[in-house]
């Protein structure tokens, strides 16, 4: 159970609620043979609303939203079907995966509202699902590698109120509470690129020393909730070198670590939510960025005792 209680020293009024939930999992694992198995999982998650989102209310910049003490918690329910093992000395893992989410608390008027008073309420819905792939085996004595790839189909299955601060009646300029509203249902959620590569080759160059190179690849994917803006693919190059050694009883590890090597220019993070610029257009000059820093050497010394 969780018990929320809220008190307003302004006004001297009080409120409480309670919300009975719970989360569970289950899962069954069958073995096809001494190397090889099938798995099943299926579990349960939830969000409580906030204190704000039932009692007080919130205020941004784009206005104010009010309290509503009617919210449910958000649900999610997730499946999962695979299998792993070995194939000679090859390790897999394969998997089939869906996360379910309903009654999304947003504000009624979208996520990014307008300038009039709004409310809190459960209105959204989401599904993520998609395929998930990990191998791992040694190609010489020396040299390893690991693979994992994710297939991700991530979309809206509930957004009918989204709404953008834009020129909705058309005269040339966005006034006070003007909004203009979408349809959102259906569109993929964005930051989710749908396929995400990791390749790693490590190679041990004498018994202590290791060399390890990594691969990140992400395809492209939008940064606003109207399938706008599409973000670029990247695929960028990792080293590392690791020494570990021991002086008496203690455990000594030398690091150097080169990121970005090839110095790629690209986005962390990417988001769009309105016209920032107001100049009545919604493209990528109202982005909201975070640009990788570039290459980045790291070096360091860890020591255990």
């Amino acid at each position: 159970m969780i018990k929320l209680d809220y008190q307003n020293n302004l006004n001297g009024t009080q409120f409480d609620k309670d919300f009975n939930v719970y989360s569970y999992r289950i899962g069954t694992n069958y073995d096809i043979s001494d190397k090889n198995s099938l798995f099943v999982n299926y579990s349960t998650g939830f969000r409580a609303p906030t204190i704000n989102q039932l009692f007080a209310g919130s205020t941004s910049a784009w206005g104010s939203t009010q309290n509503n003490e009617n919210l449910k918690e958000e649900k999610s329910h997730n499946y999962e079907i695979g299998t792993r093992g070995y194939l000679n000395t090859l390790f897999y893992e394969i998997s089939l995966f869906r996360l379910d989410r309903k009654d999304f608390i947003m504000k009624t008027s979208g996520n990014y509202g307008s300038s009039t008073t709004e409310i809190w309420d459960n209105i959204g819905g989401a599904k993520h699902q998609g395929l998930e792939v990990a191998l791992s085996d040694k190609l010489t004595d020396k040299l390893t590698y690991n693979l994992a790839y994710t297939y991700l189909n991530a979309k809206y299955t509930n957004y009918k109120n989204f709404g953008i601060h834009f020129d909705a009646n058309g005269n040339g300029r966005v006034d006070a509470g003007e909004i203009t509203s979408y349809d959102a249902t259906g569109n993929r959620i964005p930051r989710t690129p749908q396929h995400t590569l990791n390749v790693v080759l490590d190679y041990e160059v004498i018994p202590k020393l290791n060399v390890v190179s990594e691969i990140n690849s992400k395809s492209s994917y939008f940064a606003d909730d109207l399938n706008k803006i599409k973000i670029d693919k990247v695929t960028t190059l990792n080293l590392l070198s690791t020494y570990k050694t021991k002086i008496n009883s203690y455990d000594l590890t030398f690091f150097a670590r080169l990121d970005n090597v090839l110095d790629k220019s690209y986005f962390n993070t990417a988001r769009a939510s309105g016209d920032r610029n107001g100049d009545l257009v919604f493209n990528q000059e109202d982005l909201s960025l975070t640009v990788n820093q570039g290459r980045t050497f790291t070096t360091g010394l860890a020591l255990k005792f």
